[in-house]
């Protein structure tokens, strides 16, 4: 994480993103910090950022009264929630019950006290090279272990609302492996309960049940066809095959969610040897790593779905809805000359095909059987690809303006600093001031519009109601943007 992560903090949550807003004492404090402290040798991307971490956690250890320490501490765990609760969401199956608020929110209370969450991090069984990423993974786990006996209580199971066989069938072959090995089974046995593996999800891609509904019999088929393939002389019944795939959910289980203990055990094991102590932490940094990889590729798969719509009407229809956020019949108004019952067909038809590729995309990519069902799916996905590409639309428009305009921008949104303060030291009347604010405003407002015009092929009314928004889009976005672009 930058520097950032210790001097923002939200001052607002949406369904699938957080702004961030600077707080300037933090920031110069950090900015201080800078001058002061030295750069250490981790294994991070940036050297200065485990340095200043490290510093402020032992003056907080020294000084836990202090209010700007505490602060500086809140603001890390929240980066640090924001971050988990986009690693957990597409992992849990609530059926709309839990969402990113939810889960950021519901992990956000660790950070009410942050030197009762840090009290039992014991610093003095970590090499200065490894203090930081350890630090984080040490976050991290803790994080998830306070957020999942609340998650367990909501979906009412014991792994994110998945039954045990749900699961089993959701994994990947390497996931199964992988998961095996750490539980500590033999290459005979994981080579046995890899084939049953297969067996089970050959037959549950193959009948058109539930695997949560399988019964005796069904085992019974799966163990027939193990024995068809298994070399050996020795057959397996039924009652054994489910024995096994339960057995295999245990140990996904335990990957997914090593004890508390688990984790420092796993360090004091090797504490001695000059290996990277990254390593021995279970799953944490390699499946960060693939989640990010398969949400970068889901997100690139739905964009050349969008953009591979043959009918131009139909991507209209798409933006004003999910990315202008319009009803159908405002949507209708500014498409012109239909009404909104043709709007409402078309749009059942859309969210069909697109639920029907996301599917695909979902079965072929991450080889488990999706568990979307319609509308609900369909207005995240799009809503959260739209107001990615509103963003970019910012950022152009931003980006048009000179480096003058720039400083001025983030003075009055990310600063905070009141017209009449910039007009002593700009030495402008605040009326000046105000003057050259409305008019880059009017400014970002007409480029964003002519880059939503010209992306989509689409001429908007005048007077309607997508014109409307884009004060407000450009607006909300410009305190977080201006805050991070360079």
């Amino acid at each position: 994480m930058p520097l950032e992560c210790f001097y923002t903090l939200p001052y607002r949550v949406e369904e699938h993103r957080i702004f961030w807003q600077i707080k300037p004492r933090l920031k110069q404090n950090i900015d201080y910090l800078c001058q002061i402290v030295q750069p250490v040798d981790c294994l991070v991307n940036d050297p200065w950022e485990a340095a200043i971490a490290r510093y402020l956690f032992e003056q907080f250890q020294q000084h836990p009264e202090s209010e700007q320490l505490r602060t500086h501490w809140i603001a890390f765990l929240q980066r640090r929630c924001e971050i988990l609760a986009k690693r957990i969401l597409p992992l849990i199956d609530t059926d709309g019950n839990v969402g990113f608020q939810d889960l950021f929110m519901m992990a956000s209370l660790a950070a009410i006290d942050p030197a009762k969450f840090f009290n039992n991090f014991d610093e003095s069984r970590v090499q200065l090279r490894y203090w930081y990423p350890t630090f984080i993974r040490f976050t991290d786990i803790k994080l998830k272990h306070l957020l999942l006996p609340e998650l367990r209580r909501i979906t009412g199971n014991n792994m994110f609302g998945q039954s045990k066989l749900g699961l089993v069938a959701r994994s990947s072959r390497t996931r199964v492996r992988e998961a095996l090995e750490r539980s500590g089974y033999t290459k005979a046995q994981i080579s046995q309960y890899l084939i049953a593996w297969q067996c089970f999800k050959e037959y549950s891609e193959s009948v058109n049940l539930s695997v949560n509904t399988f019964r005796t019999e069904n085992f019974k088929d799966i163990a027939y066809r193990y024995n068809e393939l298994n070399e050996t002389e020795n057959s397996v019944s039924g009652s054994e095959i489910k024995t096994w795939l339960e057995n295999i959910y245990e140990a996904i289980r335990r990957l997914s969610d090593p004890t508390r203990n688990y984790f420092w055990e796993r360090f004091s094991s090797n504490f001695d040897r000059e290996t990277n102590l990254l390593e021995n932490i279970p799953f944490e940094t390699s499946y960060a790593r693939e989640m990010d990889e398969t949400v970068n590729a889901f997100r690139q798969a739905i964009a050349n779905l969008l953009n591979g719509l043959q009918e131009v009407k139909d991507k209209r229809i798409l933006f004003l809805k999910y990315g202008l956020e319009l009803k159908q019949g405002q949507v209708a108004s500014e498409i012109g000359g239909i009404n909104q019952s043709t709007i409402s067909r078309y749009l059942q038809k859309l969210n069909k095909h697109i639920l029907s590729q996301i599917c695909d995309w979902v079965r072929q990519h991450l080889e488990i059987e999706p568990s979307c069902t319609g509308l609900a799916e369909i207005q995240a996905v799009l809503s959260q690809h739209y107001s990615e590409e509103l963003d970019r639309f910012v950022k152009n428009s931003i980006r048009s303006l000179d480096e003058q305009s720039w400083e001025f921008l983030k003075l009055f949104y990310v600063v905070k600093k009141p017209l009449s303060d910039m007009g002593k030291m700009m030495q402008k009347t605040e009326e000046e001031l105000r003057d050259s604010l409305k008019a880059m405003q009017q400014r970002l407002y007409s480029n964003t519009l002519a880059q939503i015009q010209a992306e989509f092929n689409l001429e908007l009314q005048p007077e309607g109601a997508a014109i409307g928004t884009i004060p407000a889009i450009v607006e909300t976005r410009l305190e977080t943007i201006l805050q991070y672009l360079h």
